[in-house]
Order: structure tokens, then sequence, then C-alpha cells
């Protein structure tokens, strides 16, 4: 939940500095500098407007990053939440209540064996006296 949060506060602090317009606007404009006559000013210009236009791709791309991210948080939450609703759904309670049932059955069946196991001795130990006798 709380990386959830961070990247919902990244993205619209992103969102927030970036114009989507700026990447059109940008390569206008270097289309319209390499028109222009030879220069070093130009060349100056055009190698500017590149480093912006990468910065500015890098920054777009960082952001779909981080809306991705988030995306696949929500969906994380989204998907607990649906195995919690499932589960109640499912009656996890009852399913507990089951189980203990079945292991008080148990317990009670183990006691009935042990107590069918001493009784055959019993029977057994009698019978060997009277055939002792």
């Amino acid at each position: 939940m709380h990386r959830a949060e961070e990247l919902g506060r990244t993205l619209h602090a992103m969102s927030g500095s970036v114009d989507r317009g700026a990447l059109a606007r940008l390569e206008e404009k270097i289309a319209a500098t390499k028109r222009q006559s030879d220069s070093t000013e130009r060349d100056r210009q055009i190698g500017l407007l590149e480093r912006q236009r990468q910065t500015l791709t890098d920054l777009l791309t960082r952001g779909q990053l981080v809306a991705d991210q988030l995306e696949s948080c929500v969906l994380a939450m989204q998907n607990v939440r649906f195995d919690l609703l499932r589960l109640r759904s499912a009656g996890v309670a009852a399913a507990l209540d089951d189980l203990t049932r079945a292991t008080q059955q148990a317990r009670a069946l183990s006691r009935d064996v042990d107590h069918a196991i001493a009784a055959a001795g019993e029977v057994k130990a009698a019978l060997g006296e009277q055939r002792g006798a």
C-alpha cells in the first residue's frame, strides 16, 4: 500500500512538470533550426535542442514506467482484495470450525483405539491366565 502511495505521488509530481506537447514543439524547433544556414551557432542550438529532446524523452519514459508500476500495484491490491473476499465467501470460519471438529473427532477416535488395544490386551491376558489354570 505504501509503495502505491509513493508511486502515485511520484507520478503526480512528474506529470505536473511535463508538457506532453513539448516533445512535438522541440521536434519542430530542431527541424526549423536545421533548415537555417550552416554556422557554429546553428550547430550549437541543434545540439542543445537534441539534448533537451533526449532529456524530455527520458522523462516521459520514466513517467510511463512509474505509471505501469502504479498500475501493477493497484492490480496486486485488487487481487489481494478479491482473494480475501473469496476466502470470506468460502466460509473460512466454517472451514476452521470443520477443522476443529475433525481434530476433536480424530482425538476421540485415537482414545477409542487406545481403549480397544488396552481391552484386547486385558482379554489376551485373561485368556492366558485361564489356559494356564
